[in-house]
């Protein structure tokens, strides 16, 4: 994926987002970040992801049309994702169902959070989505698309 120019997209769509960057201004950084990708080698399968992890720290934004704030995690020397290297999520980095939490959309007038997942069990890439509202959850794991730049094509057109 070029990201520089879906960045471009996105600042365009959305003028307030904030995103972060990862800069390795050593190599004990990369060596942290090819460790974390070499520990978590479900990741390989999507190499967008991969790229975007060793570009961004982040990436967030609200959408005033839906009400919704985006959170996309990226990654932080430290061998854990993060959000502008300072949030961090507050699950476990992959869950007891092998899920691991990549971001989060936030809905608070609808009362409702979408977090969204890689499997590290499953032999097919894909990005998951996990709906929760206030009275628990709606929705368990279901395959929103097969890769990371659908995905983020997702986000840029609002299907989200």
């Amino acid at each position: 994926m070029k990201f520089d120019e879906f960045i471009l997209k996105f600042e365009k769509e959305f003028p307030e987002v904030l995103i972060g960057n990862f800069y390795k201004s050593a190599d004990s950084e990369q060596k942290e970040l090819d460790d974390f990708i070499r520990e978590n080698n479900f990741l390989t399968q999507d190499s967008d992801y991969i790229d975007y992890l060793k570009r961004f720290s982040a990436l967030s934004y609200f959408n005033p049309l839906t009400d919704g704030d985006l959170t996309l995690f990226g990654f932080d020397s430290g061998k854990t994702i993060t959000f502008l290297n300072n949030e961090f999520p507050e699950e476990p980095l992959v869950d007891d169902n092998g899920y691991m939490l990549i971001g989060h959309l936030i809905r608070p007038k609808e009362e409702e959070q979408i977090d969204f997942y890689f499997n590290s069990k499953s032999v097919k890439c894909g990005i998951f989505v996990k709906k929760t509202n206030s009275e628990g959850s709606l929705k368990n794991y279901e395959l929103l698309c097969p890769s990371f730049s659908e995905f983020l094509e997702f986000l840029l057109v609002q299907k989200i």
